[in-house]
């Protein structure tokens, strides 16, 4: 009702026409609570409540005139990608607040978005409505549209409105999802993928001005449209927290890990070490980032000091182990990754670093069917599917290795092994421009990789033979003591003609191994070619001795009884 305070001001007036002690308790319970919320935090603000003179409760708020953002989706249609980032933080962040207090609003939609002069706000289908300029589940009938939510057909953004940036895209796919698991967890963290949506594209702006929403107002019919969750409990009304704030801390820096900032994480959390030598958290997040740089030693020392504060962090645990393993200690790593199951069977991390271990040490079965646990308890650890697609890869399961790889990049874009592994699958099953793609991909995000040596294979097959070479000259200057790089860049100075140079990178390849009979033979058969009969039966017969029962040996005697015959 449209209503005059005793100041003289325009107000909204609200009645709950309801006789039911307990909505009645529920609605006196919520008043209470959203008294701490009001405009800053994206809610229409509650002025007053209490009970009128028969006993129905009232709610007294702002009267807005700007309308609802049904009235401007019909007037001005789809809203630009940009607005839709800037505008569906700002609400989904006000929806997180009063799932906070307990509140779970059950009405989102345009209608019940309101504006004052210029603030907009919106979540979940009504992020799809902005966007796409029609609702998510549309149908001639209302059955038709139940069926329609029911069946999660959302037609996707992509197909309604194609320059709809990519990663906007997923996150209202996720928002929609028919599987509450895989939609986000609540308005915050929807919030939050928003604003990095926001900050990424670098097309958007935050909003300053003051925007409302609707679900004060529908506090007034509780029974209705707002319902107290079951798993949530109603908070005491409190300003920002140490707790929270250290909340915040910690999720940005997962983010920045995630986006591969490594070096702002570990900066970050040297200050906060610094400020408090007791923080576990901390130091874990240091060694994780230290880890992920390669830091080895460095990240094993960040653990132990975070585990001497907190003994029983399953993920401390799981990241130490996860450096041992990089850094050979199998056992170790075992040892970190099944204590860290104990204190937490349900650790997906953990089974995904055992699944590694095993890995490495040859058990591909036990390797899937680790990673696979940690899959059934995070679908989303892009890890696990990483180690998956290696045992697979090992496995000669291409298929199977290329989509897992790809699952992990579409999880993490910025996991470069995952590239070059997906590459290497690709290359196995003669893709060369696909892996070429993959390997460059890999080498934009990791320079210093083995993915030059992948490339140069894949453009040597291609007939590239001085892109081949160049890559493999880069891959030597980052590992001179590969022989099988020495002998792959020598096998390309062959078929180029560089007969001299291909002899020495062979050379420089037995020198570092010298039980490679691939690297006899073909030195022996560049030999051949240059006229040096003596060198080549040489390293011929040095290959029989190492390979006697090779495919390659007949030829090889083949070759052998040509030079004895001249």
């Amino acid at each position: 009702h449209r209503a005059r305070s005793n100041d003289g001001r325009l107000v909204a007036l609200k009645l709950l026409s309801h006789d039911r002690e307990d909505a009645l308790a529920r609605f006196d319970r919520e008043a209470r609570l959203l008294e701490t919320l009001g405009e800053e935090d994206g809610f229409v603000p509650l002025l007053d409540s209490g009970r009128d003179g028969s006993g129905s409760p009232f709610v007294v708020m702002p009267l807005l005139t700007g309308g609802t953002l049904a009235d401007r989706l019909r007037k001005g249609g789809a809203l630009e990608a940009a607005e839709v980032c800037r505008l569906g933080e700002r609400l989904a962040r006000a929806l997180g607040k009063a799932h906070a207090l307990g509140i779970v609003h059950r009405d989102v939609k345009p209608e019940n978005v309101l504006f004052d002069e210029s603030g907009r706000a919106f979540v979940g289908a009504v992020l799809y409505e902005c966007l796409a300029g029609q609702p998510a589940f549309s149908g001639l009938s209302f059955l038709d549209r139940i069926e329609k939510v029911a069946s999660g057909e959302a037609v996707p953004l992509e197909r309604v409105r194609p320059e709809t940036p990519p990663v906007l895209a997923r996150i209202v796919a996720r928002a929609l999802d028919r599987d509450p698991a895989l939609r986000f967890a609540d308005g915050e963290a929807l919030a939050r993928a928003v604003g990095e949506c926001v900050h990424e594209s670098g097309r958007a702006r935050r909003a300053r001005v003051p925007l409302v929403v609707a679900l004060g107002v529908l506090v007034a019919v509780l029974a209705a449209w707002v319902h107290f969750s079951g798993s949530l409990r109603p908070a005491a009304p409190s300003s920002m927290s140490t707790e929270d704030e250290t909340r915040k801390r910690n999720e940005r820096w997962d983010a920045l890990e995630l986006r591969g900032e490594l070096e702002t994480v570990i900066a970050e959390c040297t200050r906060a070490i610094e400020r408090d030598p007791m923080d576990a958290r901390a130091w874990r997040q240091r060694g994780s980032a230290r880890l992920y740089r390669r830091d080895l030693d460095g990240a094993i020392a960040d653990c132990s000091r975070a585990l001497e504060l907190d003994p029983k962090c399953a993920m401390t645990r799981a990241i130490r182990g996860e450096a041992r393993l990089e850094k050979g200690d199998v056992d170790g790593a075992v040892a970190d990754g099944s204590r860290a199951i104990e204190l937490d069977p349900k650790s997906a991390v953990s089974w995904a670093n055992l699944g590694l271990a095993r890995f490495r040490r040859g058990d591909l079965e036990g390797a899937i069917s680790d990673s696979s646990r940690a899959l059934e308890l995070d679908p989303k650890n892009p890890h696990a599917w990483a180690i998956s697609g290696h045992a697979r890869l090992k496995k000669e399961d291409l298929e199977g290795s290329i989509g897992d790889y790809s699952r992990a990049i579409v999880l993490n874009p910025r996991m470069a092994p995952a590239w070059g592994n997906r590459a290497f699958a690709r290359l196995k099953k003669g893709d060369l421009e696909e892996a070429i793609s993959d390997f460059s991909r890999s080498l934009e995000l990791d320079p210093k990789s083995t993915a030059w040596w992948g490339r140069g294979l894949a453009r040597q097959k291609r007939g590239d033979l001085e892109g081949a070479i160049s890559d493999f000259s880069l891959a030597l200057e980052l590992d001179p003591t590969s022989a099988t790089a020495w002998a792959n860049r020598a096998v390309a100075r062959v078929e180029r003609g560089d007969l001299e140079g291909a002899i020495s990178d062979f050379s420089r390849a037995l020198e570092l191994d010298p039980r490679s009979s691939t690297a006899w033979a073909n030195r022996g058969l560049a030999r051949q070619k240059k006229g040096d009969l003596a060198g080549a039966r040489s390293d011929l017969e040095r290959f029989l001795e190492l390979a006697p029962d090779s495919h390659d040996a007949p030829e090889v005697r083949k070759k052998l009884a040509e030079i004895e015959g001249r």
